[in-house]
């Protein structure tokens, strides 16, 4: 009996929803996003670089199953699993790249056909955030108040972390200084509008969202003007401020 990949979307597998892969297009680039310009007395188009567009990643498949009356039993459960959370960008992976994962919008429609008795065919295509993320950089490494953390990034593009500040029973209230030496530069940045109710809470700074938050959600008083980015190469990181325990960097590596 063939053996069949699967894709994860949102953590359910395809052959848990029927569906096997006949072909896919995971490995496409998306489009860099310019901003054109035209200078009198200068010969052609200048690009200012904006950012990427979203990538497509599709799956051709396949659905087979045991009598033609199952077909819409099996086909509800792909509409509800796909469609169940429309537009929302949701973890996708698949068993053709083991260390990447991305995150996937879910925007179309599914176009069934039946070409025999068992067997009716689909593609499922997404919209993905352009950077493929490294399942290598999952993992949350921490320091102690008054440590730094040096972190490699092995990709060519930077990154952005998400950072775990934790504060002590002691904190109340005050600057929280972000420092970043990397190859060819640095970055330093003040947290401020912390509260000393937060004393023994964690922070989380989203650095791809550019959001501050604590379990109960968002903390609108917190300012930062720059959230930092892990240069490819070696990066080291400092937290600093009085009443701090400590801090822990998840660095969600990227590459295209």
């Amino acid at each position: 009996m063939a053996v069949f990949n699967a894709f994860y979307f949102d953590g359910v597998s395809s052959l848990d929803r029927g569906l096997r892969i006949e072909r896919k297009a995971i490995y496409n680039a998306p489009a860099p996003r310019f901003t054109e310009y035209q200078i009198p007395g200068l010969d052609g188009t200048v690009y200012q670089f904006e950012g990427f567009d979203n990538a497509r990643v599709s799956y051709e498949t396949f659905l087979k199953v045991a009598e033609p009356w199952d077909f819409p039993q099996w086909t509800g459960a792909v509409k509800a699993w796909l469609l169940g959370k429309p537009g929302q960008y949701l973890r996708l992976e698949d068993d053709y790249d083991l260390d990447h994962y991305r995150l996937a919008a879910y925007n179309g429609g599914l176009d069934w056909t039946q070409d025999w008795k068992r067997f009716a065919r689909t593609t499922v295509e997404f919209s993905c955030k352009p950077y493929r993320y490294l399942k290598s950089g999952e993992e949350q490494v921490s320091a102690q108040a008054g440590e730094s953390l040096t972190l490699y990034n092995p990709t060519a593009f930077d990154a952005l972390p998400e950072l775990s500040i934790f504060l002590g029973a002691s904190f109340g209230g005050g600057n929280i200084t972000l420092s970043l030496q990397y190859d060819g530069g640095s970055y330093s940045q003040v947290l401020s509008g912390v509260p000393s109710s937060q004393a023994g809470a964690i922070l989380t700074l989203d650095c791809e969202r550019q959001t501050v938050s604590n379990r109960s959600g968002l903390l609108p008083s917190a300012e930062l003007a720059e959230f930092p980015a892990l240069q490819p190469g070696e990066n080291t990181l400092s937290v600093t401020g009085s009443g701090l325990s400590g801090f822990g960097v998840t660095p969600h590596w990227r590459e295209l």
